[in-house]
């Protein structure tokens, strides 16, 4: 799926456009480009987050996965970690894996 930047429209299948950009010789100098089959502007791909299966810009998920609930898991390992771990295995555990 794919959502149009100008009108905000949600599409299936982009739209093929032809624009002239003048004359070269004898022959039309033409650039084709996709666009929203609605009002012809520009786009951004959709994807469903893994966790909650909203849409979401397919380039602001990490590893199919949305910020909000990317935050959430953070924060639920954030709480397991607190319960679970002392303090100084808590700071190995981030010192081994960087946080």
């Amino acid at each position: 799926m794919y959502k149009c930047e100008d009108c905000g429209r949600v599409f299936g299948r982009l739209k093929r456009y032809w624009e002239n950009q003048g004359v070269v010789g004898d022959s039309p100098l033409l650039e084709r480009y996709w666009a929203c089959p609605f009002c012809g502007g520009s786009w951004y791909r959709l994807a469903d987050c893994a966790v909650c299966g909203q849409q979401w810009a397919a380039d602001q998920l990490s590893e199919g996965i949305c910020p909000d609930c990317g935050g959430m898991i953070l924060r639920q390992l954030a709480e397991l970690a607190d319960k679970e771990f002392s303090q100084a295995e808590r700071r190995y555990i981030r010192e081994m894996i960087e946080i």
